[in-house]
């Protein structure tokens, strides 16, 4: 399992519980919390391999939101 981490626009419960739509339809994904206290609204997602960060990416933003992978 990887841990892949975004920063994000995600504000409010009600963004939370739009982005969880989206997310729990991706299958590779274990689990995801979404820190909306901190100021980079922090996204981090458990999923099978690395490779799959580009569709977390566009999973979110189809979803209305911006997500941009943080650097290590």
């Amino acid at each position: 399992m990887e841990v892949l981490v975004f920063q994000t626009n995600i504000r409010t419960r009600k963004d939370v519980a739009a982005v969880s739509e989206a997310l729990g339809t991706c299958g590779f994904i274990s689990r995801w919390t979404v820190d909306t206290d901190d100021c980079d609204r922090v996204l981090r997602v458990v999923a099978q391999e690395v490779e799959f960060e580009k569709m977390v990416q566009e999973t979110v933003q189809a979803a209305g939101f911006e997500c941009n992978e943080m650097p290590d």
